[in-house]
């Protein structure tokens, strides 16, 4: 290939040559950068369950502090870990911070309940069975921080600044880019049953028949039935 292609950073040659023959990087390093992930809601959680139980009265769980705190405890240590610099110190950072906000809940029995409430649990209750369908916190903040990861290494994998080593491999290997086609698949496939479970509707049960719910998933994957069929057929001919 021409050298002088390969020079400017600009030309398609140069994006191409870039993200060739990309190998990912190991199974242990991945694991350490998702490790803040889950650091990063264990903070979270430790956070505001130190706020509820410092004022139960006025604790909302909503408001501008929140989302501030939100945006730091979540999207900072994902930066910073993604482009592979101060991974350690920030997962003790995080490790320390939610020691200290673990410390700040009281123990059984000078506490209501060792977490802050689910401010969505009331309105889910409604829409679905009490006690046996309810609110999992944790896989609301799954799907987000899984499209939060996905949006930030698609927009900056083009960049300098983003290892190569955490972008899609070309043919052997495991990166975090590639754990994001399993975790979309993962994602839908647990959430998916929520729209066939027995709803409340007017104080009344309502169920759906096995027909109905074939007929539903069937008209909804439709449009990729038509695509996947229309590109078989395109790149055989």
């Amino acid at each position: 290939m021409n050298s002088a292609l390969l020079s400017d950073p600009t030309s398609k040659e140069f994006k191409e040559w870039r993200v060739s023959n990309l190998e990912g990087s190991s199974m242990t390093e991945i694991h350490i950068v998702i490790s803040t992930m889950v650091l990063s809601y264990w903070c979270w959680k430790c956070k505001t369950a130190a706020e509820f139980h410092r004022s139960p009265t006025g604790f909302a769980g909503r408001g501008w502090s929140h989302f501030l705190f939100e945006c730091v405890v979540f999207l900072a240590p994902m930066f910073l870990v993604l482009t592979d610099s101060y991974v350690y110190q920030t997962i003790a950072v995080l490790v320390a911070a939610s020691v200290y906000f673990r410390w700040q809940i009281p123990d059984a029995p000078y506490r209501h309940d060792k977490w802050a409430p689910d401010p969505r649990a009331e309105e889910f209750s409604k829409s679905y069975i009490p006690g046996r369908v309810t609110a999992k916190p944790y896989l609301s903040i799954y799907r987000a921080e899984m499209m939060l990861l996905t949006c930030f290494c698609i927009l900056a994998v083009d960049f300098n600044v983003f290892p190569l080593k955490f972008a899609k491999v070309e043919t052997f290997g495991t990166s975090i880019m590639d754990l994001g086609v399993g975790s979309f698949v993962f994602s839908a496939g647990v959430v998916g049953i929520k729209a066939f479970l027995p709803r409340c509707t007017d104080g009344k049960l309502k169920t759906t028949s096995l027909g109905h719910q074939l007929k539903a998933g069937l008209w909804t994957a439709f449009p990729l039935l038509a695509l996947g069929v229309a590109r078989l057929v395109l790149t055989e001919s």
